[in-house]
């Protein structure tokens, strides 16, 4: 579980690419998170709070709220979960989301397409039809959203670099192995053939 307190926030990014932007007073679990980001299962469970998602294209996650699941792929958008109200708010700043609510099937969702929000006010009720952010969300897409995508890529890139060092490091490691082995029983064959 993973919470954050009044006046706090943090940034998450997953070895898939996936960032998170985890907003104050926020409380989630990892259900899920394949490595290479491509299982269909990769899910989220937000409880309460904000949590602004950066989804890397050809991966897939799932955010689950009380009220809602929001299905996505190579997305920009926010989950807000209220357990005061049971109100779970989907909004897109980049991509589209499939919303659902209850135990609807994802084919039987609302898609929700850059710069619209949904909301879901309770369990069973379905999503409402999309409409245009409004103001709050519009700021938070310009001040917030917009900077923590551009930040997110550079941590990709960092990440990316990283793995290839460390796969060098292991392909290194592997050849002088190899090479030891290879010297190994060449002197063997050599002892072989001297007797």
């Amino acid at each position: 579980m993973v919470k954050t307190l009044k006046e706090a926030e943090s940034e998450l990014v997953f070895d898939n690419g996936l960032g998170l932007k985890i907003e104050e007073n926020t409380t989630f679990t990892v259900e899920r998170m394949d490595k290479n980001g491509k299982s269909t299962d990769n899910s989220i469970r937000l409880k309460s709070g904000v949590v602004l998602t950066d989804v890397k294209k050809l991966s897939r996650l799932k955010i689950k709220t009380p009220t809602a699941t929001a299905a996505v792929r190579g997305t920009l958008f926010a989950v807000s979960a209220s357990t005061i109200t049971s109100k779970s708010e989907v909004t897109v700043f980049r991509g589209t989301v499939t919303v659902t609510s209850g135990d609807q099937k994802e084919e039987e969702g609302v898609t929700v397409t850059e710069n619209k929000k949904t909301e879901i006010t309770e369990k069973l009720k379905p999503p409402t039809t999309p409409a245009e952010m409004d103001e709050f969300w519009a700021t938070y897409k310009e001040t917030t959203a917009l900077k923590f995508e551009l930040a997110i890529e550079d941590y990709r890139n960092k990440i990316d670099e990283l793995c290839q060092k460390r796969n060098d490091y292991i392909n290194q490691v592997i050849d002088q192995y190899n090479n030891q082995i290879d010297d190994i029983l060449q002197k063997r064959k050599d002892k072989l053939d001297k007797m």
